[in-house]
Order: C-alpha cells, then sequence, then structure tokens
C-alpha cells in the first residue's frame, strides 16, 4: 500500500472521512502494508474525501501512497481514490495533511485546490508572536483538518506584517469559517490578528478572495484571555475586485438612540425601532413610556437571524401624544458595518424613503474596532421626505475633518508594569555573526527615571541564534518606554570596533509578572551608515502609546577636524522634553561642504525626543589641537523645514593628557530652512519683529456664532494658526473689531493681528476655557483673509463646544487634501495612526 523509506521513528497516521452529513474523528491506521482493517462511518453519509493526519512532528521523509480502496460491507460497493502513485505529507515530508478525494463513476471528482493563505498581524504595539499558529478552514465539503502556518526562511507574524502560505486540500467550496489559535508558547506568545483572506483559483485563471476579519487579540493575558478565534466569512472579493457581502450578517448587534440636551427633547410617548433586512425585518423593540428622556442614551442590543439575510436600513416609530409634544434624536443609530477595503473615506451618501423630515446636524465615521480614527461629515440641512413615495431623497457630504482619537474605547483592563526586579532579555539572529563574543550595555528609560548601565555580555558559537539574559532592575523606574542599546561594558570606553555585530530582534519578559515587550531590530552595530554605536527603540505594550523612531540631521559650521593628520574624536547628545538621545559618534559624515561657511552633515536615529533644548558636545584627541565651532542646525528628516538652532561661536583647545571638553549648548532658536531667518516659537505674541515686511503675515479673522438660543459663550476664546511653514501660538481673541462683548448669538465677531510668516494656511485649532456655567458654545464657521496676499479662507464647523463634548477642536480648509501634510508637520507626531487598513471594523454615529 505504501512506502514509509526514510522514516526514523514510527509515524502516528491518523485518517478522517468526510461525507454529506458529516466526518469522523481521528481514527487510527493500524498499518500501511496493504491489509485490510474496517472502519465505522456510520452517520457521514456519502463518502467526499478522505484526509490522512500526521500527529508527530514533521517526517524526514514522505511515505509514497500507491493505492487507497475502500468497500462496503453491507452493499460491497468498492469506491477508489485518485492517488497516481501519491506522496503522503509530500515527498520531503514537510506536511502533516494530506487528501484524497473520492472517485465515482457517475461523476466528477472534487478538484485538488491549491489555496492561498494571508495572515494579517495588527499594528498594535506587542503585535507579533512567535508561537505556534494553527488554522483550519471550514467550506461547504468539509474542512482542511487543523494545519500549522509556518515558513522555513521567513519569520512570520509579525507586527504590521502580511504572511503568507499555500494549503493544499480538496475542493471546499465556499469557505465559511476559518478556525485560528495558537499553543501560547515562548516568550511574546500573544497575537493582535487583523484578518485572514484565502484565496482560490478560478476556472479562468482569476481568483476569488473571501475575507475573514477578526480584530481582536489572541492573547492568555489580554482582552478575554482566548487563544482560539472562530472567524465568519465577510465577503468574497472577485478577480474583478467587486464586494459581495454574505447573506449570513447574523449575530448580537448594540443599538444606541441617544435624546438630545435641548429644553422639552425627550418624549413620554412609546417608540417602536425596527430592524430591516433584505428577506424581512427581526423583532420590533420596544422602547418604553418614559425610557427617551432629554440628554440619555438608550442602550440595547437585538440578534439577527441568518434567514432575515442582510441588514438594509433602520426604521424609528412613534405612537401619538395627546399633549402634542413632540421627541428631538440626536443621534438616530449606532450600528457595527463590516467592510471590506473601502479606501480612503471621501464622501458619504445618505439616502431615506418615506419617513418624516430628518435634520442632520453631523455624522461621525469611527474607524478600527477601538475608534482610532474619527471621520466627521458636518451636514446641517435637512434630508426632505419625498413627496412621490416611488422617489429616494439622497444627499452627498463631502469629509470635512480626520481626527485622531487620544482615547481607545472599551478597552480591556491592562495592569500597571512594574520595571523593578527582574527580566529576561532576548536578543535574536545572530547566526550571521562573525564574532566569538558579544559586549553590549543597555539603558531603559522609565517613566520616572532611566536605569543605570546594564551590561549585557556573552560567548557566541557559530550556530548560536538567541542568546538570553537575566538582568536585575534594582528599582523601580516607571513604566519603560524606550531601549538604548549600545557597544562596549558599562564604565569603560568603547574600543573600535574591528566587526559589526547583527542583531535582528529583542524581547525583555518580566520574571515575575510575565509582562513581555518587543522589537524589530533589523540592524547593526556599529550602524553601518553613521557608524554609531548606540541604537534606540521604542518600547511596544498592548493598548499604550508607542513612540516613533526619527530621524535626525546633524549639520555643524566647523573648522575640519576629521581630514587632518590626528583627528577629533567628537561625539554629541541632543536633549528634548522627552528625554535625551545618548552619546553619539560623529565621526561617519554623510557630506562635507568646503568653502566659507564648511560644514559637516551627521545623521542619528533616535526616540522621538520632542522638542529638543539643550545639545552636549564631547570633544577629546590624541594630540594637542585646537577647533572653531560657530553653530549646529539639528533638523527632524520628517520636519525638514524647521531647524533647531545651537550656537557655539567658540574656539576650543583639546589637551591630549586631558578629559574631554564638555561643551553644554543651550536652545539658540528655530530657523525657517527657505529663508534662513531665525524666528520666535512665540510668534503671535511678539509681532514687533525685526527684518523685511515679507517676513511678516496679517490676518483678519472673522468668527460666526449660532443664530440659537444658547448657542453664546461667555468664555476665554483662542486660535493657533498652521500653515505649511509653521504655527503661530495660542492667540487669545478677546478685543472685536465689531462688538463690545463677542460670540453673542447671532454675531459676527472681527479680530486683527500679526504673525510671523506661517505659509498656506491648512488647519486651524480653537478652543475655549469652558467649565463654568454660559461656556458653552455653537460655532457656525471661521473666515479668516490674508491681508497681505488677499487670500480668503473658510473653516466650517457647525458643532458645539462644550464640556459634554469637547472644547478644542482642529478645522481644516473645506476641500483641502487631509493627507497633505502627515509627514511634513511635526504636530502630527501621531502619523502612522492616519495610514488605516480599512478592513477594519466601521462604527457610524448619525446625529
Amino acid at each position: 500500500m505504501a512506502d514509509s523509506g526514510g522514516i526514523i521513528q514510527k509515524p502516528e497516521i491518523f485518517m478522517v472521512v468526510f461525507g454529506t452529513k458529516g466526518k469522523t474523528a481521528l481514527l487510527e491506521i493500524p498499518n500501511m502494508k496493504n491489509i485490510p482493517f474496517e472502519v465505522n462511518l456510520e452517520g457521514i453519509g456519502e463518502i467526499k474525501k478522505v484526509s490522512f493526519v500526521l500527529l508527530n512532528p514533521y517526517l524526514h521523509k514522505g511515505i509514497r501512497l500507491f493505492k487507497l480502496r475502500m468497500k462496503n460491507l453491507k452493499t460491497k460497493q468498492e469506491l477508489g481514490f485518485n492517488t497516481s502513485r501519491r506522496w503522503l505529507f509530500r515527498e520531503r515530508g514537510t506536511e502533516t495533511v494530506t487528501e484524497l478525494a473520492a472517485v465515482r463513476p457517475d461523476r466528477q471528482p472534487l478538484r485538488d485546490t491549491l489555496y492561498s493563505v494571508q495572515v494579517f498581524t495588527g499594528d498594535f504595539p506587542a503585535a507579533s508572536t512567535d508561537a505556534d499558529v494553527f488554522v483550519m478552514i471550514v467550506g461547504e465539503h468539509g474542512d482542511t483538518c487543523k494545519r500549522r502556518l509556518g515558513h522555513p526562511h521567513a519569520k512570520p507574524f509579525e507586527k504590521h506584517q502580511v504572511s503568507n502560505f499555500h494549503i493544499q486540500a480538496v475542493d471546499l467550496g465556499i469557505p465559511t469559517e476559518v478556525h485560528v489559535g495558537h499553543n501560547a508558547t515562548g516568550y511574546g506568545a500573544g497575537w493582535y490578528l487583523d484578518a485572514i483572506t484565502v484565496m482560490e483559483p478560478t476556472e479562468n485563471k482569476g481568483t476569488n478572495e473571501y475575507v475573514f476579519p477578526c480584530e481582536q487579540w489572541l492573547d492568555s493575558e489580554v482582552a478575554d484571555r482566548q487563544t482560539k478565534r472562530i472567524l465568519k466569512l465577510l465577503g468574497k472579493v472577485s478577480n474583478e475586485s467587486k464586494m459581495m457581502l454574505t447573506e449570513s450578517l447574523q449575530g448580537s448587534w448594540d443599538v444606541f438612540v441617544v435624546t438630545s440636551d435641548m429644553p422639552n427633547s425627550g418624549t413620554d410617548v412609546e417608540v417602536i425601532l425596527t430592524i430591516c433586512c433584505k428577506n424581512g425585518s427581526a423583532a420590533p423593540i420596544i422602547l418604553k413610556k418614559g425610557s427617551l428622556k432629554r440628554g440619555y442614551t438608550y442602550q440595547t442590543s437585538i440578534s439577527i437571524d441568518d434567514q432575515l439575510g442582510t441588514i438594509t436600513k433602520v426604521r424609528l416609530e412613534r405612537e401619538e401624544s395627546k399633549n402634542e409634544d413632540f421627541w428631538h434624536c440626536q443621534k438616530v443609530n449606532v450600528l457595527i458595518i463590516e467592510s471590506v477595503d473601502v479606501g480612503e473615506l471621501q464622501a458619504l451618501t445618505i439616502q431615506m424613503k418615506g419617513g418624516f423630515d430628518l435634520y442632520l446636524e453631523k455624522i461621525i465615521v469611527q474607524e478600527g474596532k477601538y475608534a482610532m480614527i474619527e471621520h466627521i461629515f458636518m451636514v446641517g440641512e435637512w434630508l426632505s421626505n419625498p413627496k412621490d413615495a416611488n422617489n429616494v431623497s439622497t444627499l452627498t457630504i463631502p469629509i470635512t475633518e480626520l481626527k485622531l482619537s487620544s482615547k481607545y474605547q472599551d478597552l480591556p483592563s491592562w495592569e500597571e508594569i512594574k520595571s523593578g526586579g527582574k527580566w529576561k532579555v532576548y536578543l535574536s539572529n545572530l547566526k550571521g555573526n562573525t564574532v566569538n563574543r558579544i559586549d553590549l550595555e543597555m539603558i531603559i528609560h522609565g517613566q520616572l527615571k532611566k536605569s543605570n548601565p546594564i551590561p549585557l555580555s556573552t560567548e557566541l558559537t557559530r550556530y548560536m541564534d538567541v542568546v538570553t539574559f537575566e538582568v536585575n532592575i534594582p528599582e523601580d523606574i516607571g513604566n519603560p518606554w524606550k531601549i538604548r542599546l549600545g557597544l562596549g561594558k558599562p564604565g569603560k570606553k568603547t574600543a573600535a570596533a574591528t566587526s559589526s555585530i547583527s542583531l535582528r530582534y529583542f524581547k525583555m519578559q518580566n520574571i515575575t509578572n510575565l509582562a513581555t515587550f518587543s522589537y524589530s531590530i533589523n540592524e547593526s552595530l556599529p550602524v553601518e551608515s553613521n557608524n554609531d554605536k548606540c541604537l534606540e527603540f521604542p518600547v511596544e505594550w498592548p493598548y499604550k502609546h508607542t513612540m516613533s523612531v526619527l530621524t535626525y540631521q546633524i549639520t555643524m559650521y566647523c573648522s575640519d577636524f576629521l581630514d587632518i593628520e590626528h583627528p577629533a574624536s567628537i561625539s554629541l547628545c541632543l536633549y528634548g522634553v522627552n528625554g535625551d538621545s545618548g552619546d553619539r559618534s560623529l565621526s561617519k559624515p554623510l557630506r562635507k561642504e568646503t568653502g566659507a561657511s564648511q560644514s559637516y552633515l551627521f545623521e542619528i536615529s533616535a526616540v522621538e525626543l520632542g522638542e529638543l533644548n539643550t545639545l552636549e558636545l564631547y570633544i577629546s584627541s590624541t594630540k594637542n589641537l585646537k577647533m572653531y565651532v560657530k553653530e549646529i542646525y539639528v533638523t527632524e528628516v520628517t520636519s525638514p523645514r524647521l531647524a533647531y538652532v545651537f550656537t557655539l561661536d567658540e574656539y576650543i583647545t583639546v589637551h591630549s593628557k586631558r578629559l574631554p571638553i564638555i561643551k553644554k549648548v543651550p536652545l539658540s532658536g528655530m530657523l525657517s530652512s527657505d529663508h534662513r531667518k531665525p524666528y520666535s516659537l512665540l510668534s503671535v505674541k511678539d509681532t514687533d519683529i525685526t527684518g523685511a515686511p515679507n517676513e511678516v503675515d496679517e490676518y483678519l479673522v472673522q468668527v460666526y456664532t449660532g443664530d440659537n438660543f444658547g448657542d453664546s459663550t461667555n468664555a476665554n476664546v483662542y486660535l493657533v494658526l498652521f500653515g505649511d511653514k509653521a504655527h503661530s501660538d495660542k492667540i487669545l481673541l478677546t478685543q472685536t473689531l465689531d462688538h463690545k462683548d463677542p460670540f453673542r448669538k447671532g454675531q459676527i465677531d472681527t479680530f486683527k493681528f500679526k504673525t510671523d510668516l506661517l505659509g498656506s494656511l491648512y488647519k486651524l485649532e480653537i478652543g475655549h476655557d469652558g467649565g463654568k456655567p454660559g461656556s458653552g458654545w455653537f460655532l457656525e464657521k471661521i473666515g479668516i483673509t490674508n491681508l497681505i496676499t488677499n487670500e480668503n479662507l473658510v473653516f466650517p464647523c457647525n458643532r458645539w463646544l462644550t464640556l459634554d463634548t469637547e472644547t478644542v477642536i482642529q478645522l481644516y480648509l473645506q476641500g483641502y487634501d487631509f493627507g497633505k501634510h502627515l509627514t511634513s508637520n511635526k504636530e502630527s507626531c501621531d502619523q502612522i495612526a492616519w495610514e488605516v487598513n480599512n478592513r477594519g471594523r466601521i462604527k457610524v454615529n448619525i446625529s
């Protein structure tokens, strides 16, 4: 029956038989030597296929199968399988499941299909996993049995990575579920799975793609602590990339009905809410009398049966009132809608057929399961009931604002992480190193302080891939937020490296509470590009804000100190509001400029430091020398228009037999790279700046307050303007040119002021110091005229600024390209969160 040559130990081989009514459990195969044996297949129906399952680890060689026959002992009917001298578990024994389709004389057997599986790991901190991941695809004709996903030449399931695999199986028909899980072993086994897609080839050489969203943690320590999930089919994308939603969006749906906070907005009558689907309507939800009070949110849930099909609309009905009162429903509904790659949201269309006239104030689309991105569509219009019942009222609204949520919603609890105590440190991918020993020092930056240098030293063998260290942090430094690794032992001068040390992956785990974080380094020390002997990376915790690694360019205007007979040794440390960069060597410049303005250009990478305030230079030499340092410019590569200027303007004498010279230089100012002219960070408060007139902008600002009762405010209002060259400081709007008291109902208040050159405005921030009675304010819009260029701009708002909602908002220029400034403005430090995978969950609030 089979040739099992090459097997070192007896394999544990079982089989599963699939029929039209079900499948068997694992059936042990007593022999593979052409000796018949009996199995019980009662209740599975007509046989479709047989799966051979290997429970051992992978074999050294596959098993060649010559023939497989099955005979019904009652009916004497025989059934064959197309083996074609088939290898079980592939010729090299690299698989654990092989499937064979049943062959019948009256019909075509199910075809063999090679499924492509894409696994999307999320972009949350610590989203990756080192655990063994298993999947089972379930379809109309059975399932694939549990398959381990692995790749011999790559590390899968890294943060924000798409991992690709192939599964050979008998045709499943339309896949309906994917069972996924991991074995929860290894450090950092927790995993955030975004989605899984299954692709199959079609007869016309195209592909069908089936999408299974997850957007959950598979982690024994986070959220619901589950490491296994059953993913339901969301939809199918054909080779023409057209989406067809499944007919089975069944399950529990959350429903919210919010009554506005206007006077007399509640109702005492009964309201009926009905979820309407393609094939019918769900059971109506009765909102009892008195449940819809002013400013109250009524929350309930409803189960949608799979026979009803997809949800099409929601209907609200109100019984007649004897008192002729009215009900002002602020938020009509909140639905969870699954979507497949809708791309960047640009506009939203609402359609209404029948019913009452509906006044829409705004629509908020929250993207991501934890609502990280808000797409705001300001409406302020009536959606009128069409007079002809066959017509449909349609309203299309362009996006008004993108807003990054500062808080996660409905987060699972996560205990505070104590950094003190014993930790295990893992460094991986050391096989390619030619050194036989590594000597590193590690510094951990916490919220309270940073640790002392911690030595990481060990001998290396040729085939060592992972090294482990056990370190002790004697005191609590607060939650760690960044790690710095450097060459050399703590307290000793770092010698010139003769060979680089390649580092791919870093993990650190607390021995007591097993708190774990990781980072993909993929770098060598010294860093090849700049000969830097240090590297930094952020600490990534689930559901915690993580800082980015930024590249800083350092332009040093000084005399020649490298291209001389005995060059000086210079290092630098930058200090910002988020800490310091550590001592960084300036020995390998990217560029050198000669002439009257001689300079060196260096580059270092560090976890974002925030606004810089101080710079330290360390200068030493093997011979006595004298050098001149005029000034140093520091720029972030993502914001090259602005430079931090540190002016020294000093001759420095270095003696070979003395300690290094240390120069501490405070920030002198900021510089615009376009004009090379310093300007004040508090530009609006100091409008009498010196310089040419074209370096000053003068603005006329008109603020439109709503015309309804209660729209006024007595709060102190401020404004910040954002341009493509700079942004202003807070401008307090107190003295209007038109009225005695600003921001009264229906009033247009005009303000006039000067700023430094901001460039083309694209955004503004407006807010007030609310918190006292009468501070709530309804702002319609803001108009701005640049009196220098005569440019007129409009920033629509149409919303309340109250403590119940928000007292500070950012408004974008009407019709502006929101993505234009994601990488060029410093205020977009969380820019990575804007790059959204729209396979995610979208939460829609209509109000």
